[in-house]
């Protein structure tokens, strides 16, 4: 299995790159998130970022077939970071703010926006990486801080905070 789907991730990179070839303005985000996730639909869900700000999001089937796409933005001071695609086949998007702030945007299968969170800023912390729990749609948000701590939310399936707790530094540790 894990053969298989490699060699389905495989063929979609190849298909990025050969898009990209004929969209040069388009690359994917190149941050510590995740710019492709897999629904329990096992469709993958792929992040294209423009060198204006603005977005692509994909879907690809489980054979590594386009399937559609939706374009966002750009808008000004936010940057994508990073999606999580839940088993609810809903996408999460982290946008970082140039003040600090983050938006977390939930979008449907069909990749249709559908509603957003706001959070922050908070001093010295910037949010790096977003994921969801498979079995309850939570979504996770980690934040990094400029002392090297590292602050772990729990948001509910509708972007809604629940909790967080905070680790680190530890020396000689970088996660």
């Amino acid at each position: 299995m894990i053969s298989t789907f490699r060699n389905k991730f495989f063929v979609m990179a190849a298909a990025a790159i050969v898009w990209a070839t004929f969209h040069s303005n388009v690359s994917f985000a190149q941050t510590t998130g995740n710019t492709i996730g897999v629904g329990c639909d096992h469709n993958a869900r792929v992040l294209w970022k423009a060198t204006n700000g603005s977005i692509s999001l994909w879907e690809m089937n489980s054979n590594a077939q386009f399937v559609r796409y939706k374009t966002y933005g750009p808008y000004g001071g936010w940057d994508p970071e990073a999606i999580s695609v839940g088993c609810d086949n809903f996408t999460r998007v982290l946008w970082n703010n140039t003040n600090g702030s983050i938006s977390l945007w939930l979008v449907d299968p069909n990749l249709n926006f559908v509603s957003y969170k706001q959070y922050g800023p908070y001093s010295g912390f910037t949010a790096e990486s977003i994921s969801t729990d498979p079995n309850n749609d939570q979504t996770r948000v980690v934040w990094r801080n400029t002392s090297g701590q590292r602050s772990f939310w729990v948001l509910d399936a509708n972007l809604n905070y629940i909790r967080s707790q905070v680790y680190g530094p530890y020396f000689g540790y970088n996660p």
